[in-house]
């Protein structure tokens, strides 16, 4: 999905600024870059490439700007759940001259698979990095350092922990003898005493009650609150059970890609940046309300699941 933002002043036209499509290299093959990545996961960096084509003088032209203007075209990569994303990854900077015919300009990146997570949104933007002089300003022209003449912005879906989490629907009074677990929306079923190691699709399997009807309808329309509340209760069960677990707190605790050690690393890195498990597992007995926050926010699947 691309997306094009609009600007309160004049802005290039379209034959001064192109773009390519983005294209992924995978096992030496180059090919366009799908909506949906096909078989990403943390393993996995993604080598990407994009060709753009930009008449410098000619976008001066288009938004009255001075020929003495500083144009920087600027990439950054956003990945997390949501529309947005959670963290930003500054990519690439590339200083247009002063031609006054088409350039090109290549760019190629390798954005490393344990930063990424759930969705990959590509934004490029067209910058006035230099402020322009009273006395050479024009009505309608862009004049603040930092004004956006141009943006253009790729989201995609990678597959992994996210688009494949394992869940099923089962009814529940069939599958279940306990009253107490009959009524219950969903069920995780893992053991967190033995699968730390676990591949994370192999040890973990969410039932969903299909007899509940309103809830089903909700799950397979892809309501929003409904997906995010059951994905926070999934993580919260997930995290609490590794945070009481003193070999996960350990710093120097290694687990393999895709296990269910390294998902759980995953989403806390994601949600608290910068604490230890240490400190996250005290977090979560002395202020548990601070820790509930954090993966709430970072459960949110986004206006588009």
């Amino acid at each position: 999905m691309s997306t094009v933002a609009a600007a309160p002043f004049l802005t290039p036209r379209g034959n001064t600024v192109r773009v390519q499509p983005w294209h992924w290299s995978q096992d030496g093959a180059r090919a366009p870059l799908p909506n949906y990545v096909p078989g990403w996961d943390y393993a996995m960096a993604l080598e990407l490439d994009r060709s753009y084509r930009m008449n410098p003088a000619g976008i001066r032209s288009d938004c009255l700007l001075p020929d003495d203007a500083v144009l920087c075209l600027v990439v950054t990569a956003a990945t997390g759940p949501g529309r947005l994303g959670n963290i930003r990854i500054p990519v690439t900077r590339h200083r247009l001259g002063d031609q006054d015919h088409e350039i090109e300009i290549p760019i190629e990146i390798t954005l490393p698979g344990e930063k990424l997570s759930q969705n990959l949104h590509l934004e490029t933007d067209l910058i006035l990095e230099s402020e322009i002089g009273e006395e050479e300003r024009k009505p309608l022209a862009p004049w603040r350092a930092g004004s956006r003449l141009w943006r253009d912005r790729h989201s995609f879906i990678l597959e992994g922990d996210g688009s494949r989490f394992p869940m099923e629907f089962i009814s529940f009074s069939e599958s279940f003898d306990n009253p107490s677990q009959t009524g219950a929306l969903w069920f995780l079923h893992w053991s967190p005493s033995t699968e730390h190691l676990t591949e994370f699709r192999g040890g973990v399997r969410l039932y969903l009650n299909s007899d509940n009807e309103e809830f089903r309808s909700r799950v397979l329309a892809g309501d929003r609150l409904t997906l995010w509340e059951i994905m926070h209760g999934v993580m919260i069960q997930i995290l609490s059970a590794m945070l009481a677990d003193e070999h996960f707190i350990e710093e120097d605790s290694e687990y393999d890609e895709g296990s269910i050690g390294m998902i759980a690393i995953q989403w806390l890195t994601q949600a608290l940046p910068g604490q230890s498990r240490k400190q996250v597992a005290d977090m979560l007995i002395n202020d548990p309300s601070h820790f509930h926050a954090a993966i709430n926010s970072l459960a949110d699947p986004g206006e588009e699941v």
